[in-house]
């Protein structure tokens, strides 16, 4: 091929040698892609060998310290040294893994990538055809007759097609390391964060050492630590898969050159010119102006044509989407109180169980998108302990974050403070039962009278006081809401010597603005937790999920594949980890969709769709249950589920008193709501006389059933 102009009577020979010539020029694009890969795989691995290596030298010497406690009985210097080896062991990992991180971002290590990449996608021909035309004579019987003999462009069209394929392939190429390296990094920070928790929780353990903790402590731990020195390995094979997926975009790419040349070729031979390629880049000017007019319909239509002509693989099949295990069935409101509260956290790893506890105290870490809240209660204990007399009350539904967010709050602020904390769990009333609380709580005669205990308050030291379960201030009947009144004349003439925080249910408090006739404004600041964000919740349920060490795998069901085959059949080339971030996608819009941002109902939601397998946990599609039955409730029903929702919980007795009805009636609805899993019944623990009784509470509303229930009384006028 070196001639200005070459005559052949027949396309085949030429068309051979054409792709031949592309496909020498793409071997040498792989072979740079290689080189790259090798140096690149390397440096990685030399950026993590260190922390690995120190790794597995904490896991033996914490065997070691583990097995002299089950040998032997510790004393306190032994137990003293573990925790210095401790506190000495996560300092220096810290320190080795951030060194890890910052080699993996460093800047000279971007470049040499960002060259290769650009060396190996760039649209320039190495063969140098811009210049050939090719005449080919159509018509083998009147050979070299110029009537019948068509022109071909061959360097013209080579250029034309790697101009515009290889760009557009490169940017793709360049978001996948971007995206790679990211993901490496934040495998590398997953290390820390794994070892980090894990070490803390066995300091924990030694401050408050006991024989029978010993070998949950030390499986735990092992556990631990060996998943974050998989992890760590899979750094490096993580980096494989970023190349693995540059390397099988550029494969595409050349695919789709060679498939665009030849059919060019082929084209102008038989007297079509360039007619694809004019009509190729007419839908392209056209779909690039539908995009930037906002039309996707039209885009989308378009780019499918495209896809058409270019005779695109269809993409499901290559991803093997129907070899994908499907889930289960959709599940029944029962089989997902079968899985909830203890049977749920029994089958999880224990230290899944730890993270995602709704009894335990959540740490700040894992509170997101709640900073306008922390601002209203630093601004009130701001002007309070200036001696400007403020409260706080925090409202929100069950299940919202209320607790989390004062016991954050008590930490981050309070400790300055002498603070005390109440949850109220039995119906208060009357004024003399408040009374007798308040002064049980503040360690005070339960027999003072209601001015007594409003003087003592005020002779003592400045002082916050939290109290949780508020709407057992009250009960919906005749001077029944005297406790109600009564603490709000305890909080204004107190103020200036406490700082009075409570939490109530958002339903309870609505309530009580339309029954009772105070002022909104008896509080200073009211925080209304609202449901958390999308964004949020997933981000709250990854966080915690990072610090197990575990690594996730989503699964599809036949309703998803069938949406994602839609989704992906106009992209040619959709990577492993673009099917799960897809996958992970859909997820956390279900589980928001579902939990409609109440953290706990999503969390309940998420640890019923896991299978754990080994190091990796296999997330299910999310199938919450179906509530339509709920219109088919009776007017009895929907007042009791009412009632309920604005007092937290009732017993027979209190409901009996609150919709006027009979006993035996009200032991007759409670039972059918709690049979369709609309109700719990409830344990209640009471402190007396120093000691703590469990006595037999109330029905309260199943978290999961909360918001569709809502949503049904809503539509009943029932609810605003």
């Amino acid at each position: 091929m070196v001639d200005r102009t070459t005559q052949v009577q027949n396309v085949s020979p030429l068309l051979t040698e054409v792709l031949a010539d592309l496909e020498k020029d793409f071997a040498s694009r792989q072979e740079i892609l290689r080189q790259a890969r090798e140096k690149d795989v390397e440096f990685i691995s030399q950026a993590v060998s260190e922390s690995h290596t120190f790794l597995e030298e904490i896991y033996e010497q914490f065997s070691s310290y583990m097995q002299h406690l089950k040998n032997t009985e510790p004393d306190a210097s032994f137990l003293t040294e573990f925790e210095i080896y401790i506190k000495d062991a996560s300092a220096m990992l810290a320190t080795k893994l951030q060194t890890a991180e910052r080699h993996v971002l460093s800047e000279s290590e971007w470049d040499r990538t960002w060259h290769n990449i650009d060396l190996a996608f760039d649209s320039a021909f190495v063969a140098n055809e811009d210049k050939i035309v090719y005449e080919i004579y159509s018509n083998s019987e009147n050979s070299f007759d110029d009537s019948e003999k068509v022109e071909i462009p061959i360097g013209e069209i080579i250029a034309q097609h790697l101009s515009e394929i290889l760009p557009e392939s490169r940017q793709r190429a360049k978001a996948l390391m971007e995206q790679g390296r990211l993901d490496i990094s934040q495998q590398v920070r997953a290390v820390w964060d794994v070892t980090r928790y894990n070490l803390e929780d066995t300091q924990a353990g030694l401050a408050n050492y006991s024989p029978k903790k010993l070998e949950t402590m030390t499986e735990s731990l092992q556990n631990g630590l060996r998943r974050a020195i998989n992890r760590l390995d899979d750094v490096v094979l993580e980096t494989n898969r970023v190349w693995d997926d540059i390397k099988n975009e550029l494969q595409s790419s050349q695919n789709q050159v060679l498939n665009e040349v030849s059919s060019d070729i082929r084209e102008t031979s038989a007297g079509g010119k360039t007619k694809f390629i004019k009509t190729s880049k007419f839908l392209r000017r056209v779909v690039e102006q539908a995009r930037i007019s906002l039309i996707p319909r039209v885009a989308q239509t378009l780019t499918i044509i495209i896809a058409s002509l270019k005779r695109t693989f269809y993409l499901p099949s290559r991803l093997r989407l129907d070899s994908v295990k499907t889930s289960q069935a959709r599940k029944s409101i029962d089989e997902y109180d079968a899985l909830s509260s203890e049977n749920l956290y029994k089958r999880l790893p224990s230290i899944y169980s730890n993270l995602f506890s709704l009894e335990s105290p959540v740490g700040e870490e894992f509170l997101l998108g709640r900073q306008k809240e922390y601002k209203i209660v630093q601004e009130a204990l701001l002007r309070w302990s200036s001696g400007i007399p403020c409260s706080i009350l925090n409202v929100g539904e069950k299940g919202s974050g209320k607790t989390s967010l004062i016991n954050c709050c008590q930490k981050r602020f309070f400790s300055e403070f002498e603070t005390l904390r109440g949850n109220i769990v039995e119906r208060l009333t009357t004024e003399a039962e408040l009374v007798q609380y308040i002064s049980r709580l503040f360690g005070l005669p339960e027999n003072l009278t209601f001015e007594q205990l409003v003087q003592t308050i005020n002779a003592g030291e400045k002082r916050i006081v939290i109290l949780t379960g508020c709407h057992n201030l009250y009960l919906r009947q005749m001077h029944g809401f005297d406790a109600f009144r009564g603490f709000l004349s305890l909080m204004a003439q107190t103020k200036l010597k406490v700082m009075w925080i409570l939490s109530m249910d958002k339903y309870a408090w609505r309530y009580l603005v339309r029954a009772v006739p105070i002022d909104k404004l008896c509080f200073d600041y009211l925080i209304n937790i609202q449901p958390m964000s999308k964004e949020d919740i997933r981000e709250a349920i990854l966080t915690r999920h990072n610090d197990s060490g575990y690594q996730l795998r989503y699964l599809m069901n036949d309703e998803l594949r069938h949406k994602l085959r839609k989704q992906f059949k106009i992209w040619p080339d959709v990577t492993e980890r673009q099917l799960q971030k897809a996958l992970e996608d859909e997820f956390f819009d279900a589980l928001y969709a579902a939990s409609s941002g109440n953290i706990s109902a999503a969390i309940f939601y998420w640890l019923n769709s896991l299978n754990f397998a080994g190091n990796y946990i296999e997330v299910q599609p999310l199938e919450p249950p179906e509530f339509q039955f709920l219109s088919d409730l009776s007017i009895e029903q929907s007042f009791a589920l009412l009632a309920i929702m604005e007092h937290g919980t009732l017993n027979a007795d209190e409901l009996a008193t609150v919709l006027d009805i009979t006993h035996p009636d009200s032991l007759y609805i409670l039972p059918l709501l709690a049979n369709k899993r609309l109700i719990r019944k409830t344990k209640t623990s009471v402190s007396k006389a120093n000691t703590f009784e469990e006595s037999e509470g109330g029905y309260s509303i199943n978290p999961i059933a909360l918001k569709p229930i809502a949503d049904e009384l809503n539509k009943q006028n029932l609810i605003y």
